[in-house]
Parts: C-alpha cells; sequence; structure tokens
C-alpha cells in the first residue's frame, strides 16, 4: 500500500469501531449499492447487451415503483490487473435508505423482458455470477444533474483511514477538497466528482473507507487526470484564508490510498431532475 504523500496527498490535490464513524460523520443524503459481476466464460458480449439492452429498462420500470430509486448505471472494469475479480460493476443509487428487499412482480419483467422473473434469474445465471456487494453512503458530491453519459470514464480511489481518524477524514474531503472540485468541475476539467463513506462490509479489516470517483467525458481526460500545477491555486481560490500545506499534511496523516480504478459507464437510467 503507497504511502500517503505518494498516494492520498495526489488523490486530494488532484481530485482525485463498530459500523463505519465516517459514515456516522456523514449524515448521507444518499446511498449506492455496488454490485460486482464477473461473466461467465464466452458470454461476454451477451451479457454487454443484456446491461444495454434489459437492465435499463428493467430499471427504468423500476423507477416507476420505487420513488426513492434516483438511478442505476452499469460500468466495464479496464486495466484491472492480472487476476480480475469482477467484469462489470452496477451502482444503484437511492435517495435516503435503500428499501427493504422485496421481489418485483412478475409484470414489472414482462415490461422489460418479455419473461417472467422465473425466466429471468434462469437466463441470467448462464451469463454471470455476482461476487460481491457493498452499502456506501453520499459524503459530499459535486455533479450537474442530467449530465451523466453512457460513455463516461470514472477514476475511481480507495482510501483507508487511518485508526482514529474517520472524522477528519470527512472533514476534509467536505470542506476543503469539495470547494476545490467544484471550481475544477465547472472549469471543465471533469464531469462530476463524489466522495461515499463504505458503511458494509466494515470494521478493521475492512480493505478501504472512502471511495473517490472522478467522472470524465472521454478516456484520454481519464489517464491524464487533473492538472497537478493548478492544485495550489486553486486551493487558494477556493478555501481562502486557509494554509495549502497544512491541507497537504492533513491528508498524508489521514489516510492512505488502497487501489485506483478505472471503469467506462455502458448502460444507465436516471430519474428526470426535478423542474
Amino acid at each position: 500500500m503507497n504511502r500517503i504523500l505518494s498516494g492520498l496527498t495526489v488523490a486530494l490535490c488532484l481530485g482525485a469501531a463498530e459500523g463505519s464513524a465516517l459514515a456516522q460523520a456523514a449524515q448521507p443524503e444518499y446511498h449506492v449499492v455496488l454490485t460486482y459481476i464477473k461473466t461467465a466464460p464466452g458470454m461476454q458480449d451477451a451479457y454487454r447487451d443484456h446491461l444495454v439492452n434489459v437492465s435499463s429498462k428493467f430499471y427504468g420500470e423500476l423507477l416507476k415503483e420505487q420513488p426513492n430509486l434516483m438511478g442505476w448505471s452499469a460500468a466495464s472494469a479496464m486495466f484491472d490487473g492480472v487476476d480480475s475479480r469482477y467484469d462489470y460493476v452496477t451502482a444503484t443509487i437511492y435517495s435516503g435508505l435503500p428499501p427493504e428487499p422485496s421481489t418485483p412482480a412478475d409484470a414489472l419483467y414482462q415490461r422489460a423482458a418479455g419473461m417472467t422473473r422465473a425466466e429471468y434469474v434462469k437466463k441470467l445465471a448462464t451469463m454471470r455470477t455476482v461476487v460481491g456487494t457493498e452499502l456506501l453512503s453520499s459524503i459530499s458530491r459535486s455533479m450537474a444533474p442530467g449530465t451523466a453519459r453512457v460513455g463516461d470514464f470514472r477514476v475511481t480511489q480507495q482510501l483507508k483511514a487511518k485508526p482514529g481518524m474517520g472524522n477528519e477524514v470527512t472533514d476534509l474531503l467536505r470542506t476543503r477538497l469539495h470547494p476545490m472540485m467544484d471550481m475544477r468541475r465547472t472549469a471543465g476539467e471533469l464531469k462530476s466528482w463524489g466522495a461515499w463513506a463504505r458503511q458494509f462490509p466494515g470494521g478493521t479489516s475492512s480493505t478501504y473507507d472512502v471511495l473517490l470517483v472522478n467522472t470524465y467525458k472521454d478516456m484520454a481526460s481519464a489517464l491524464k487526470g487533473l492538472d497537478a500545477s493548478k492544485t495550489a491555486d486553486v486551493f487558494a481560490k477556493a478555501n481562502p484564508g486557509k494554509s495549502y500545506a497544512t491541507y497537504v499534511n492533513d491528508a498524508r496523516d489521514y489516510a492512505e490510498v488502497a487501489v485506483r480504478g478505472l471503469t467506462r459507464v455502458v448502460a444507465l437510467v436516471e430519474r428526470p431532475a426535478a423542474q
């Protein structure tokens, strides 16, 4: 695991106990369920087609039945290492808490896929296996409604808070990094930014505590990232009267980067923005 000076400081400067102290401190407005999926051998094209043409319709129908469901997306993993555990990750976002687990009626499956639930589940089982799920809560975000698109690239960074530093990480992200990301987003350097606290699974053996997500319009922008030469100036403008050196030192002292990743959105459904 990289030391913070070469990991978290870059992540933050470039924008990039029981339960979770981070989640408790965040008082989140949104929750997201992440589902990690491994495709069956030879079924990669078939499953991608299913995500694009069937799953999108399914969640479009589900939006009509679950008022706090805000959106769903599926993204393919890129540069995922030698022993990749998953090929796709789906994100289901809720306003407030996710609903109690329930089984949608057959009529929804008929509208979305032209088959019963049993037939739908059986077909999915031939194409993919769910290898993991997580529940995260929103810490802070900068985005313009209605701008997410199929084809967007997401750069993710998993942060592991140092012992006893959960609240400090949350405060750093909300009060100092968020204003910077607002400026960089409105300047067109990226499409959106979000910080999410991992609630489940959690605990001292959890592999990470916070997920940072930078969204870019294309692969070139995602690989290039944000211009590091602008960071000190952006900090000064976004945090008047605050010390940039203290910010960098705090980032070094609070957490470290566990894993960085890149995904591309292949399917997307969102609730229309309120007028």
